[in-house]
């Protein structure tokens, strides 16, 4: 009995031991070589400058899953929305790599970033953003950004003389990418119409151009 007690807390303290080393079990594939990053650098249990960011996130409308029902199992016309309303079709777009379709679900950070690929929390998009009416967007970071908050529609092809309703009339929603740039917005004829604050100060201060 003393013997198997010995044995007993020999065991424990042997498995307590290797637990500790946090060793990741099975392959684990990887396109760069990120043997020096330390997994536990974002997935430990100790206070990380990530944690804020996850608690920011998680209270965003991103992370709320609002509307993440625009895709195409829930209506066929809602395909083409799926690509700025689930995690799943915003990755396809960027990817040209096609959804199955069986399942979608809202932004999360794997959504704009692919730590596990890139071996650090590089965005998916970098380039360039060339809004509806040909205006090339380009602020660096936001360049992810503008890609789903741009306007859907060149407001060349939305002005006319005469009336014609359509469902889909105007700049949709989340045209930021747009009035940051001082593009793709009405005029009026007779006025005069210079830069807006949106464009010189905004930019300048919260986004600059790399």
């Amino acid at each position: 009995m003393k013997s198997f007690l010995v044995f007993s807390i020999l065991f424990t303290a042997v498995l307590l031991f290797t637990g500790c080393e946090r060793k990741i079990t099975g392959d684990v594939d990887a396109i760069v070589d990120i043997s020096s990053v330390s997994c536990f650098g974002c997935h430990g249990d100790s206070g990380t400058p990530l944690d804020g960011v996850a608690a920011q996130f998680a209270n965003s409308i991103h992370a709320s899953g609002d509307n993440t029902n625009r895709n195409r199992l829930y209506s066929s016309r809602y395909a083409s929305c799926e690509r700025c309303h689930t995690s799943e079709g915003f990755i396809a777009y960027v990817t040209g790599v096609p959804v199955d379709g069986d399942h979608f679900t809202s932004f999360n950070c794997f959504t704009c970033h692919q730590p596990h690929t890139n071996g650090d929390l590089r965005l998916r998009v970098t380039d360039p953003y060339v809004l509806e009416n040909g205006f090339s967007y380009d602020r660096g970071n936001s360049n992810l950004c503008a890609t789903c908050h741009h306007s859907r529609s060149d407001v060349s092809d939305e002005v006319f003389v005469g009336v014609e309703l359509d469902s889909h009339y105007g700049p949709h929603h989340s045209n930021q990418a747009d009035m940051l740039s001082g593009e793709n917005a009405y005029e009026y004829d007779g006025y005069d119409y210079t830069g807006s604050w949106h464009e010189t100060g905004v930019v300048t201060a919260v986004l600059p151009a790399t």
